[in-house]
């Protein structure tokens, strides 16, 4: 039963920029919000089938509002071993979109990196996104 609704959502998202995809990805974000919180258990592989698509839908897509649904969905998984992939999106949208940098450093703050100092952090607060990521980013090069 696991396996076949999370085949069913990979073919979602691998079907890409139909009408529905949002709530593809909602769905993607709840399974992997079960997942992170230990409500459900699946196979690693097919965990790792879903959590590639999401990557490949953000890596191929134009629509800047879908790529923030994805990496908002990904970032439910909590998966520590995606830290690279978050702050390459960061550098990648740091001056080109505050809503995909704003989840992108929600998503590392899932996975205990502080993004956002003593403070909660807010898409509303754009310009403070960008300069703690900026902080972040040269800290990480250091």
């Amino acid at each position: 039963m696991k396996n076949n609704y999370i085949r069913e959502l990979i073919q979602k998202i691998n079907n890409g920029n139909n009408s529905n995809i949002t709530d593809h990805l909602c769905e993607c974000a709840d399974f992997f919000e079960s997942i992170a919180m230990n409500k459900i258990e699946i196979d690693v592989h097919s965990i790792e089938n879903l959590r590639e698509s999401i990557k490949n839908f953000i890596n191929n897509n134009e629509s800047k509002d879908q790529i923030s649904t994805a990496v908002w969905a990904l970032g439910k998984l909590a998966n520590k071993n995606e830290e690279d992939y978050f702050v390459d999106l960061i550098r990648k949208f740091i001056d080109d979109n505050s809503s995909i940098l704003y989840q992108s450093m929600i998503a590392l703050s899932r996975i205990d990196i502080n993004m956002f100092g003593s403070e909660v952090g807010s898409l509303f607060d754009a310009e403070r996104n960008k300069l703690l990521a900026s902080e972040f980013l040269k800290n990480k090069s250091i």
